[in-house]
């Protein structure tokens, strides 16, 4: 089994047997089938990119359980999580571990939003349409797998805006702006749940003026992330 590995905790092993149904390996992209190059250096390894089919019990467990597989396999890995009405898409950028060399320092996880596969919206056959390899760049593997890792990453501006974005050579300022209206959006929500709870009434009012604030810079910065999309 997969999760038998040393490498995970007894907690870690748990969390696979109640919530993983099964993992697959379903590609390998290589030398073998594209022209990219390999990249390697003391601290990273891209020589091929693994494609990997995981199916799960409960979405909500998505980013435990990717954080523990990319945490596991050393090498860069492509990761499609479903079930049966959901998907959502991972990537992470990682390091070589130097110690543990069957392990990876991982830096960064992107996952997409959740895609539902029965009734596939436009803008997410948008973004599919950008995990085509003819549409990505082929200097090196980890430059191509940065890339699917970015257009994961900025499938969270279609929650805001209903749109994936088409100018994804402007895809640092849009995942500036979406990460400040997702800290301002998460923010809102703490606020929300302070003022459902509190008694005092002059705090209660406090509390409402100053959602009232943040809503507003949060629609002005969803506005300038559509004009960079």
């Amino acid at each position: 089994m997969f999760y038998e590995q040393a490498v995970f905790s007894k907690q870690e092993k748990q969390i696979f047997t109640d919530y993983l149904d099964s993992i697959r390996i379903i590609g390998l992209l290589n030398q073998d089938v594209m022209s990219a190059q390999p990249l390697v250096s003391a601290d990273i390894n891209y020589t091929d990119i693994s494609v990997l089919l995981v199916q799960i019990k409960d979405m909500e467990k998505c980013k435990k359980i990717s954080k523990l597989i990319h945490k596991s396999i050393p090498y860069p890995v492509l990761m499609f999580l479903y079930n049966e009405e959901q998907v959502i898409v991972s990537t992470a950028l990682k390091r070589i571990h130097h110690v543990k060399k069957s392990e990876s320092v991982v830096d960064e996880i992107a996952l997409s939003h959740e895609i539902n596969v029965n009734g596939l919206q436009e803008a997410d056959q948008a973004f599919v349409s950008k995990l085509h390899l003819e549409t990505l760049p082929y200097t090196n593997f980890y430059r191509l797998y940065q890339e699917i890792h970015y257009r994961i990453k900025i499938t969270k501006v279609i929650d805001f805006t209903g749109v994936y974005p088409v100018n994804l050579g402007a895809a640092a300022i849009i995942l500036q702006r979406l990460d400040q209206v997702l800290s301002l959006s998460e923010e809102i929500k703490k606020l929300r749940g302070q003022l459902s709870t509190e008694k005092n009434f002059a705090k209660k009012m406090d509390l409402h003026v100053i959602i009232t604030i943040q809503e507003k810079q949060l629609s002005a910065i969803i506005e300038q992330l559509k004009e960079v999309c």
